[in-house]
């Protein structure tokens, strides 16, 4: 949806005559409900003409200010008294409930693009994008659409801070384990659980039908430093275990340290 900020709406106004009304012996919510009855649409009945059947109805919405003008209020000694001897018709702007300024410089007509739940907001703004870009040769002159704030380059920032912390983390974690533990195998363990991680959290999250938005990938980066808790805590758990026990079988060693764990 797109919700407009500023701007005037069009509008007919109708600019009553109190002494007119009077002279005509017409009230205000007469002329009313006059203008109301004056502005729809009525069904009639079905005409049939030989094997075919035409539904009939009368239209008689207002397109213009004479339509307005010719609507009639009452009859008077068998003359209708239309809209036009009794009040003004004209076109003017609706009472605007607020404006909107771009940096001082006037006021402009704002559209504020809000994304239905679920939607992906990184990819409705590329396509808002281009969008735009279709439509400005066909705007009036001097009018253009100008941009005043975007999710996208949040979301871009969001996916660089999400992509370095990732590498920082497993890069420190990796040097750690080898600097410690002075095993290749256990800092390519350590290495590789990071990303496998990340890879289960999005893959629950597209089952789960979560977006990929500012907070989804704010908490990821936000948990990474949990998640490499949980691989440095086992491995040190694992070589404590081979340690005290040289002998023990490797895969018997990992049960008992995760059990611990």
């Amino acid at each position: 949806e797109v919700a407009t900020v500023g701007g005037m709406v069009q509008e007919y106004q109708v600019v009553v005559d109190p002494q007119k009304l009077l002279a005509y012996h017409l009230t205000l919510p007469e002329v009313e409900a006059a203008i109301r009855a004056a502005n729809g649409e009525t069904s009639g009945s079905v005409v049939d003409m030989g094997e075919a059947s035409y539904i009939v109805r009368t239209s008689g919405y207002i397109h213009s200010l004479k339509d307005l003008e010719d609507a009639s209020l009452a009859v008077r000694n068998d003359v209708p008294i239309t809209l036009r001897q009794v009040a003004r018709v004209q076109l003017g702007p609706q009472l605007p409930n607020g404006i909107a300024d771009l940096n001082g410089q006037g006021q402009v007509v704002g559209g504020i693009v809000m994304m239905n739940q679920g939607g992906n907001a990184y990819a409705l703004i590329h396509q808002i994008e281009r969008k735009l870009k279709d439509i400005q040769p066909s705007l009036p002159k001097g009018v253009q659409v100008v941009t005043t704030y975007s999710q996208a380059p949040l979301i871009q920032r969001s996916i660089h801070t999400l992509t370095g912390k990732l590498l920082e983390e497993s890069l420190a974690v990796a040097l750690i384990s080898l600097l410690f533990l002075l095993r290749a195998r256990s800092a390519l363990v350590a290495l590789v659980a990071l990303p496998l991680g990340i890879l289960a959290a999005i893959l629950i999250m597209w089952a789960m039908g979560v977006p990929a938005n500012i907070m989804s990938l704010g908490g990821i980066a936000i948990a990474i430093g949990v998640m490499m808790d949980a691989p440095v805590v086992m491995i040190e758990n694992m070589h404590k275990h081979w340690e005290h026990n040289p002998g023990v079988d490797p895969w018997a060693a990992a049960m008992a340290a995760a059990e611990e764990v």
